[in-house]
């Protein structure tokens, strides 16, 4: 739910809404505090009234659950929903305070109030990385599907791999050497499709003299980190330390190898903007792991505040 100038005026009222019942609140609370000897909680006339409205806010706010997953549900748009959960969520945490009287009390109602806390700072903190990250992949060009990003870094891994083979004339454990008839059919396709980047490389079948040190490279580092991005090789997930990388190994092989280390160079820079695309898709979604099972403890735990405080009434 983004919050910019183009939607503010269908966030105004909700605001208002906020702003106004929190200065009601608060002006009638600290009308009666004056006449109290201590901040009036829960069992006096205010305290109560907004532990009520706070309470039915609450069980308001969960229900966006349902609105989400109950398709019969076409009581207002899921927008005009997500705009009152915001500001009626935001509302619940000076009135329930103003409830318990700014205490934590005894140990149900100290978790209440810091369960709505974390709930409350969670969805703000989940608000706020809704409005600043997505612009953040519009500078991704390589986006994917997340769940197909270590797929897909299989197929870049095989892709360099088939490069650097035909390169250094090598093969790896397991694979067998063609010969005969099979390598005379290799030598005559010596352009290879390089997959996701689409750029054909020539490259002599065979194998080029002094190309070690690339081999020991793809192994040692440029393949890990395609199948597994950052965790694979730290170095080669940072732009600048990468480049360094690839000047070394550029000033350790012939020319004539350079094409296909650009071509590796650019397959890193793409695993980078994947591994970057799981970062952003991580931070938008990571607070819903707190607000959502944080959510249902509250209201469980509401109810029974209800059984206990009214049975102590």
């Amino acid at each position: 739910m983004l919050l910019d100038r183009s939607n503010w005026p269908r966030h105004r009222p909700w605001f208002y809404v906020f702003f106004v019942s929190t200065l009601i609140a608060a002006a009638w609370y600290f009308v009666e505090a004056r006449s109290s000897p201590r901040w009036p909680g829960g069992s006096s006339l205010p305290g109560f009234v907004f532990g009520i409205i706070g309470g039915l806010l609450c069980l308001f706010e969960f229900l966006i659950w349902f609105r989400k997953k109950v398709r019969s549900w076409k009581i207002g748009s899921a927008q005009a929903w997500l705009r009152a959960h915001i500001w009626l969520g935001l509302l619940t945490l000076p009135l329930l305070l103003l409830h318990s009287g700014f205490r934590f009390g005894g140990l149900l109602s100290s978790i209440l109030l810091s369960l709505l806390i974390l709930v409350v700072t969670s969805g703000v903190w989940g608000w706020v990385m809704q409005n600043k990250l997505p612009a953040s992949l519009l500078e991704v060009p390589e986006e994917t599907l997340v769940h197909q990003i270590d797929l897909l870094g299989v197929q870049l891994e095989e892709d360099a791999w088939t490069m650097v083979s035909k390169t250094c004339g090598i093969d790896r454990p397991g694979e067998e050497k063609t010969t005969g008839k099979a390598a005379k059919g290799k030598e005559d396709d010596a352009s290879i499709n390089v997959g996701l980047l689409r750029s054909p490389i020539v490259i002599s079948a065979t194998g080029v003299t002094g190309t070690q040190a690339l081999a020991s490279f793809f192994e040692s580092s440029l393949s890990p980190f395609l199948l597994k991005g950052r965790a694979g090789h730290r170095p080669l997930a940072q732009p600048g330390r990468a480049r360094l990388l690839f000047d070394q190994v550029r000033s350790q092989v012939p020319p004539e190898t350079y094409g296909v280390l650009n071509t590796l160079e650019g397959y890193a820079h793409q695993r980078r903007q994947w591994d970057r695309q799981r970062s952003i898709h991580f931070w938008l979604h990571n607070w819903l792991w707190i607000h959502f099972p944080m959510s249902v403890a509250l209201i469980v735990l509401m109810f029974v505040h209800v059984v206990v405080a009214l049975k102590y009434y």
